[in-house]
């Protein structure tokens, strides 16, 4: 019997990019944080006067309220909360990751040599 080499083929890669990823900022999430963070900020200084802790209580309940629609003071959950919190953080996501990566306005931005900004 005669044996019979076995052909076998190498595959390459392309390799991606040229060097290591680098972090980016995206504007989308980054401004659908501002509504829970200026709720916050303004339920803090609203609380402040009665001390730190009050203040730090009454900023984690706006957080909590903007982010899960529970209102822990009044015990109860309403979707009103979340336009405020959830919501715009939401939308930022959806419109980073199909703004920025469907339509390529991201990698448009990396080619065009910004650094740290992505939509």
């Amino acid at each position: 019997m005669v044996k019979k080499k076995i052909t076998r083929r190498r595959r390459y890669f392309a390799r991606r990019g040229g060097g290591p990823r680098k972090p980016t900022i995206s504007l989308a999430v980054i401004a659908g944080l501002m509504p829970p963070v200026n709720d916050a900020w303004q339920a803090y200084r609203g609380a402040s006067s009665d001390g730190v802790t009050a203040g730090l209580r009454s900023m984690g309940n706006a957080l909590t309220r903007d982010f899960t629609g529970w209102d822990v003071q009044a015990g109860s959950w309403n979707w009103q909360n979340l336009k405020n919190g959830l919501v715009p953080v939401g939308m930022g996501v959806l419109a980073h990751r199909l703004i920025g990566g469907t339509l390529g306005v991201n990698r448009m931005l990396a080619r065009a040599g910004i650094p740290w900004i992505r939509l």
